[in-house]
């Protein structure tokens, strides 16, 4: 059994004097193992003093610049991605168990992650919202003759869904970088990462981690969720639509709410563009990666066709290149009602075809993945766990008429086959909502000035100071 403890907290927080845990069943082949995610206590005035205590340290902030803000956080994300390295180690042993994916998709995923957090990434990042380091570090010139600047509101609030590691670090990351203290609450698969970011980023440079505490609990625990929205000047939220509109009940009013809810990516390969080498591959990798669980991870696929025959060929070849991705990542565990829900939408399909629906299921051997031929190009509420529906579309306007009613919870297109058409499919995606339009390959991994879901991942955390002249 191994015990983790879900918590960091800046120096000069009293020690808590009562904690409680979750425990997560990790099978195995030889049995099942457990892991203890311990977890602190807190009263609501326990919750007020590390508040209080946040704010204070932010000055920490206020006096640096932000080249040294980024030169701190690069240090540790160089450990994350440092192979020998006892941060990156500890990270890599804790993160299936915690997180429920296999070692090597956990290695992929913090190598892919722990790279936005460098300070080449950074600098790009900064420079793409800002124009410049200039606006972050005090009065700066802006377009059309004006000065100003921007600056962070003094304690953001970070509630994480858990289901993708890395993310609540990210999230943690750029409100530093506009100068704000973090009071994280990562969701239990991603306890990991931020609390080793936190503990590694004392190490570095205790001035900036003096403004972050990470702070896992349950759902369901009364009291310290509204305790700690009550302290928030700006609350950034992670998951579903229904948690969402919970947390943001419980926001004050005079505090600004980011929600990153619910989102739909697919992708689209383009009339003459399923012959292109390496497709195949670039979809299974993009569809496995993160176990299909990442906003931008492809939920269906639509290809450009007028023949079904060809369609349902490319899903044939689409199976063989998930069973290699399936080699080269293997799938993490698939918690038994998911597994229920698996088998019932296999089986579905599996009837349609029965019935001469033409619908055709290729799954597995000893991997759960799932490519389904549907020649009805409807849109299905499959479940995410590798599972593709691989549908024929005549052209972009039938897309269009499909997407559109989807467009306030569309994210990502992956296309293959863009080259010559970039106007028509940009307008096409852009009217139905789609906020990203990306090649398979880089699917899972956005650049980082990517407008998350459609808004400056830093400019939504500013306020904007302008001087008039």
């Amino acid at each position: 059994m191994t015990t983790f403890d879900g918590w960091v907290f800046p120096t000069g927080f009293p020690e808590v004097a009562s904690t409680a845990e979750v425990v997560i069943a990790v099978p195995g082949v030889d049995g099942d193992a457990e892991i203890r995610v311990r977890f602190p206590e807190l009263s609501e005035g326990q919750v007020e003093s590390l508040a209080r205590l946040l704010r204070e340290r932010r000055e920490a902030l206020l006096d640096r610049s932000t080249s040294e803000i980024i030169a701190a956080i690069d240090c540790v994300a160089r450990r994350f991605l440092s192979p020998g390295d006892p941060l990156r180690q500890a990270a890599l042993t804790a993160l299936p168990g915690t997180a429920g994916m296999s070692p090597e998709m956990a290695e992929a995923v913090l190598d892919g992650m722990a790279a936005d957090w460098t300070a080449e990434h950074l600098n790009e990042l900064v420079v793409a919202e800002f124009g410049g380091l200039a606006p972050l570090d005090g009065l700066a010139p802006l377009p059309g003759g004006r000065r100003g600047r921007a600056l962070g509101l003094p304690l953001s609030v970070h509630i994480g869904a858990g289901t993708v590691p890395g993310v609540a670090v990210t999230s943690m990351v750029r409100a530093l970088l506009v100068r704000s203290s973090v009071l994280i609450k990562p969701g239990l698969g991603d306890v990991v990462l931020p609390v080793l970011f936190a503990r590694a980023l004392a190490e570095e440079a205790l001035w900036l981690a003096g403004c972050v505490a990470t702070l896992y609990w349950p759902g369901g625990i009364e009291g310290i969720e509204e305790a700690v929205l009550r302290e928030a000047d700006i609350v950034v939220a992670y998951g579903g639509d229904e948690a969402l509109a919970h947390l943001r009940g419980n926001t004050p009013i005079q505090a600004r709410f980011i929600p990153y809810h619910h989102r739909l990516s697919l992708g689209l390969v383009l009339a003459g563009a399923s012959g292109e080498q390496g497709l195949t591959d670039a979809i299974a990798r993009a569809v496995a990666m993160f176990d299909q669980y990442g906003c931008v991870s492809p939920r269906a696929l639509f290809v450009e066709s007028d023949s079904e025959d060809e369609v349902r060929d490319f899903a044939a070849s689409l199976g063989e290149a998930f069973e290699r991705a399936s080699a080269e990542l293997p799938q993490g565990r698939l918690p038994s009602a998911e597994a229920a829900r698996l088998h019932q939408v296999r089986g579905t399909a599996e009837l349609r075809g029965a019935a001469g629906e033409g619908v055709c299921v290729l799954t597995g051997g000893a991997e759960p993945w799932t490519v389904v031929f549907d020649p009805t190009a409807a849109l299905a509420d499959d479940p995410p766990q590798r599972f593709l529906r691989v549908m024929p579309i005549a052209d972009l306007d039938r897309l269009g008429e499909l997407l559109r009613p989807l467009a306030s919870q569309m994210q990502t297109m992956a296309v293959a086959g863009m080259a010559g058409r970039e106007r028509e499919v940009s307008e096409c995606m852009a009217r139905v909502g789609v906020t990203r339009v990306t090649s398979f390959d880089r699917a899972p991994w956005p650049p980082p000035w990517w407008h998350h879901d459609g808004l400056g991942p830093l400019t939504v955390l500013v306020r904007w100071m302008d001087i008039e002249n």
